[in-house]
């Protein structure tokens, strides 16, 4: 319960603080900028990719993920085409990233929780500490989990993800975009 608190917290700050302001949902420019900031030095997937809606299916990654999400527009003139995640979309992304990448993503969540101010969604005035305990989150991964995000993330988001060593050390990956989307 704390965690989706703390996730839908993140989300709530996105939403209301990355550019466009207040915004009503979490759209593909504020997740790439989310990534940026929070930048790891060894990161596994390619989010500036995953999130740029030019060469990713991105709605279709939500749908196949089970992750909450709308359609908004980025002109009020134009068809509302652009996917964006809800605070709950957020903590279902989050938290099958966190059970893929535990050690990654709790590094990420650790930084965000030091750089960003993060209010508790359900009451407002309540801000999360600066520190998050490790002990709280998942040691090892979950594979399972894991092969069916990196699946869904190659078929949408048209990229290669490099299959791990057989000695489950990880390589430093390299992404190669498949091709631009046609749809």
């Amino acid at each position: 319960a704390r965690l989706g608190q703390f996730l839908r917290g993140i989300a709530t700050h996105l939403i209301e603080d990355y550019e466009p302001l207040h915004s009503l949902v979490i759209s593909p420019p504020k997740m790439q900028k989310y990534y940026e900031d929070t930048k790891l030095s060894s990161e596994l997937l390619p989010f500036n990719i995953i999130f740029d809606d030019h060469t990713s299916s991105i709605s279709r990654l939500y749908r196949e993920i089970e992750a909450q999400h709308h359609l908004t527009q980025v002109k009020l003139d134009e068809w509302p085409d652009t996917p964006g995640l809800t605070p709950l979309g957020f903590e279902r992304w989050v938290t099958l990233l966190l059970r893929a990448y535990p050690d990654q993503e709790f590094e990420r969540l650790q930084k965000t929780a030091l750089d960003m101010p993060i209010s508790n969604p359900d009451d407002r005035k309540e801000r999360f500490p600066k520190e998050i305990s490790k002990r709280l989150f998942p040691k090892y991964p979950d594979l399972e989990i894991r092969d069916k995000l990196e699946k869904a993330i190659a078929t949408h988001c048209n990229v290669t993800i490099p299959s791990r060593h057989p000695s489950g050390t990880e390589s430093q990956p390299q992404y190669v975009p498949h091709h631009v989307r046609s749809d």
